[in-house]
């Protein structure tokens, strides 16, 4: 079930940059403001810890605002009428979220597995040893299997009540929140390369040796400047003794 709709997915994973842009909906409302009490992650562990620990989407939006910044409110795109949006095959009939700002979201399926294929891309960048790589992998990967199933078993007659099964299971109120929080993932996933925050500090192991202890503090994030030189390099297996 999980081939058959990445299959059907392909055409949608080469899809230029601005299309998947054109994919979010108003996120202001979604955001909320920081807490002052609320302390912003310095390190990987951290930043793996909150988002495990996290119980809201207002929780999880914080953290992601602290990390990669507070978007500044875009215009709506109504109704997703560019030529270059792709709308899916069985459309909506709600018309509305009942939640201010919130527009009812056209294409949100195709949407989703826009954002968690292309957050895929971006983990590949990121050692598969890290704490933040193993959780957000995870999680991309299964949120990726509820939107396939949601996909292969959809009903055109039933096409709300199979979204808010599939809101359930992806533990969001709205499949917009959905979106929002796949795409804060495909975000956060782009500024952990893109500033090279992954830091290697275990030049005290000796060679040809492995860490004993958990490696989870080899890497830091050392802060939210750019950095010059490449990403250090970490070994994905245990090198020999």
């Amino acid at each position: 079930m999980f081939t058959t709709a990445i299959r059907t997915s392909r055409s949608l994973i080469n899809c230029r940059p601005s299309q998947i842009i054109r994919l979010r909906l108003n996120r202001a409302t979604y955001a909320t403001s920081s807490s002052s009490s609320f302390q912003a992650p310095k390190t990987e562990r951290e930043v793996a810890d909150l988002l495990a620990k996290a119980r809201t989407e207002t929780e999880r939006k914080q953290i992601f605002d602290s990390i990669i910044g507070t978007q500044k409110k875009q215009d709506l795109i109504k109704k997703f009428q560019s030529e270059e949006t792709v709308q899916d095959s069985i459309g909506r009939t709600k018309l509305s979220t009942d939640q201010t700002g919130v527009d009812v979201h056209p294409s949100h399926s195709n949407a989703l597995l826009l954002m968690y294929n292309e957050t895929l891309k971006v983990l590949e960048n990121i050692p598969k040893i890290t704490v933040y790589y193993q959780a957000v992998h995870s999680r991309t990967i299964k949120n990726l299997e509820i939107v396939a199933k949601y996909i292969d078993n959809l009903k055109v007659d039933k096409v709300e009540d199979q979204i808010k099964q599939a809101e359930i299971e992806l533990e969001v109120n709205l499949i917009e929140h959905a979106v929002y929080s796949a795409d804060d993932e495909y975000q956060l996933a782009l500024k952990m390369i893109k500033l090279k925050v992954l830091v290697k500090e275990c030049q005290h192991i000796p060679a040809g040796r492995y860490p004993p202890s958990s490696t989870d503090t080899c890497w830091r994030v050392s802060g939210l400047g750019p950095k010059s030189g490449p990403v250090p390099s970490y070994p994905q297996v245990t090198p020999g003794i």
